[in-house]
């Protein structure tokens, strides 16, 4: 459990972060693992258990080093902090004291590799440690038919505040308008119009078109369900339903989607 005062705000790492709601000297107890607010789970209680609590436990338990393994689920806002390379907070068994000076409003962070005994380096898994690092510890959704072609649609709840496309690490470049609009075949022009935004005056595009992941096929909506939050990443904006369609909308950061909007509107 914390032993400071903390906050839960949309995070620049990923979803939702903690962040101190004081100043916080170097070496300054942090956390404290302290049962029965923070509960061990038993294994043989995970056999039985529902659907959705499974699902839980997924997105917030750890395997504890200090436990030889075993399943912990903190019960406060320490199940929302998000790994640093280099983290403000230092891990000793059973507590967490701060590296150095954490100001008022900072975000927390921490080593996972410090406490979790299946973490590998991976940035997250669905939640459950035993995933980290599979092909599918990022994957929400997948591509269907949309009422404006093909669009991309949830395969499992979203919640609000989730980073989504982790594991898209595509090369992208920046494309000048005056090339694109130089090029003969109207089909390859299109490409850049339907699928890559404007900033700063160039088309930010893939470095290889064949290498379009999922996140490019998002569609416009003047309602989006998803946002784009610091550094520029796709985050739900609110809860996201199994089926739903993600959409999100163009004009906050293409600059020639107000051209379009109309077209893109739902």
């Amino acid at each position: 459990m914390f032993v400071i005062k903390t906050r839960i705000a949309p995070s620049s790492i990923h979803g939702l972060g903690v962040f101190a709601c004081e100043d916080v000297p170097p070496g300054a107890e942090v956390w404290r693992f302290c049962p029965p607010f923070d509960i061990v789970v038993p294994e043989a209680a995970l056999t039985d258990l529902p659907n959705a609590v499974r699902l839980h436990l997924d997105l917030y338990a750890y395997r504890s080093v200090d436990l030889g393994g075993q399943l912990v689920l903190s019960g406060d806002n320490a199940k929302y902090l998000n790994h640093s390379d280099d983290p403000s907070t230092e891990e000793l068994p059973f507590r967490s004291l701060a590296r150095r000076r954490i100001a008022e409003g900072e975000e927390i962070t921490c080593n996972y590799g410090a406490f979790c005994t299946n973490w590998n380096g991976s940035f997250e898994g669905d939640g459950n440690p035993a995933s980290f690092g599979t092909p599918h510890a990022n994957l929400y959704t997948r591509l269907q038919i949309s009422k404006r072609g093909v669009g991309l649609f949830a395969i499992r709840e979203i919640p609000g505040g989730t980073t989504l496309f982790l594991g898209d690490k595509g090369e992208t470049v920046s494309v000048s308008p005056a090339i694109v609009d130089a090029i003969d075949d109207d089909e390859i022009k299109r490409m850049y119009y339907d699928f890559c935004p404007l900033v700063d005056g160039a088309f930010i595009a893939p470095a290889d078109f064949n290498q379009m992941a999922m996140g490019w096929y998002m569609n416009h909506s003047d309602s989006p369900n998803v946002v784009v939050g610091e550094g520029k990443n796709f985050v739900a904006g609110r809860l996201i339903a199994k089926g739903e369609e993600l959409t999100t909308d163009y004009r906050t950061y293409s600059e020639h989607a107000h051209k379009f909007a109309q077209l893109w509107s739902s």
